[in-house]
C-alpha cells in the first residue's frame, strides 16, 4: 500500500469532516426525493435536494470548507457520471431512430435558451455592479 506524503495531503479536510459532508449531501438528496414524492412535483428528487441544499447554504451564509473540497472532488470527476448515460443511449437505438429529430430539436432550443439566459443574467449583474 502506497502512503501519500504530507505535502500531497495538505489542504485535505479530516476524514470525519468529509464523511459528515457526504452524509449531509445524501440527506439533502433524500429530503428532496421525499419532497417530490409527497408533493408530486415534476422535478427529479436529487434536483429538489440540490435546491434545498442551496437554500440552506444561502441561509447559513457560508460554505463549509469540507463541503467545498468535496464538491471540487466531485466536479473534477463529473465526466464519469456520463458513462451510464452513454450506455443508455446505446441501448435505446430504436427509440433514438424514431424520436431523434425531436430530441435534437428540443436539446438545441433548450441549450440556446440557457445560453441566452446566462448572457442576459451576466449583463444585468455586470451593469448592476458597475
Amino acid at each position: 500500500m502506497r502512503h501519500r506524503s504530507a505535502a500531497a495531503l495538505a489542504g485535505v479536510p479530516p476524514i470525519s469532516a468529509l464523511l459528515r459532508e457526504c452524509l449531509r449531501l445524501l440527506l439533502f438528496q433524500a429530503a428532496g426525493t421525499a419532497l417530490v414524492m409527497l408533493s408530486q412535483l415534476a422535478v427529479p428528487g436529487p434536483v429538489a435536494g440540490m435546491l434545498l441544499l442551496a437554500g440552506w447554504l444561502g441561509w447559513r451564509g457560508e460554505l463549509p470548507p469540507a463541503l467545498a473540497w468535496l464538491s471540487g472532488l466531485v466536479q473534477r470527476h463529473l465526466a464519469l457520471l456520463f458513462i451510464p448515460a452513454g450506455v443508455g443511449l446505446m441501448t435505446q437505438r430504436e427509440r433514438l431512430a424514431s424520436e431523434g429529430v425531436a430530441l435534437v430539436a428540443v436539446l438545441s432550443i433548450s441549450t440556446l435558451l440557457a445560453m441566452l439566459t446566462t448572457v442576459w443574467c451576466y449583463r444585468r449583474l455586470r451593469a448592476a455592479t458597475g
